[in-house]
């Protein structure tokens, strides 16, 4: 079933059977894509398009990285606070090559103002040499093309490519992101 949490500005919905939060409006606007290339939700993410570096990596073609996805295995109950809701979850994230790459808890804290503060703690399970990158993926509706970010610089960067880029926090438009 749904579990609906009003706020302040808006409501967020959560599915309990996926474990997921499936729709967070603002003031009657949706924020999620509901269509999804990946799961809804905070989904947690190993792969990225490989580029010419990345042609040595072998343990990419064995774990296939690209069909990852993640699946509930165990949820708490919802607790509530003087001003939060608190969604406690345990994940595993599989490929279609792996049946279980790490094990991830994951807390939503949904305040009553409409802040939602998403904490992930991961566990891995088999030994990845070179992991592609690591992420939390949560996909908007695409009518959203302001991006503010905090990360290493403005530009491209790799783990072999990184010395001219800054850390901090930086703003764009999506479609220069691609």
């Amino acid at each position: 079933g749904l579990t609906i949490f009003k706020v302040k500005t808006g409501e967020v919905i959560y599915d309990n059977a996926i474990g997921q939060i499936v729709s967070i409006k603002v003031d009657g606007k949706e924020l999620l894509n509901r269509s999804p290339i990946a799961n809804i939700g905070f989904n947690i993410s190993l792969f990225r398009a490989p580029f010419d570096n990345d042609r040595n990596y072998w343990e990419w073609r064995k774990y296939l990285f690209e069909t990852e996805y993640m699946k509930l295995i165990s949820s708490k109950p919802i607790t509530e606070t003087d001003n939060a809701y608190i969604i406690k979850n345990k994940y595993v994230l599989s490929t279609i090559n792996v049946k279980k790459l790490l094990t991830a808890e994951i807390t939503y804290t949904i305040f009553g103002d409409g802040n939602i503060d998403v904490k992930v703690v991961c566990q891995k399970s088999k030994p990845i040499l070179h992991c592609p990158r690591f992420g939390l993926l949560f996909e908007m509706n695409r009518e959203f093309d302001n991006v503010r970010y905090f990360g290493l610089g403005d530009r491209e960067s790799l783990c072999d490519f990184k010395e001219h880029a800054l850390l901090g926090t930086y703003e764009d438009k999506v479609k220069n992101l691609h």
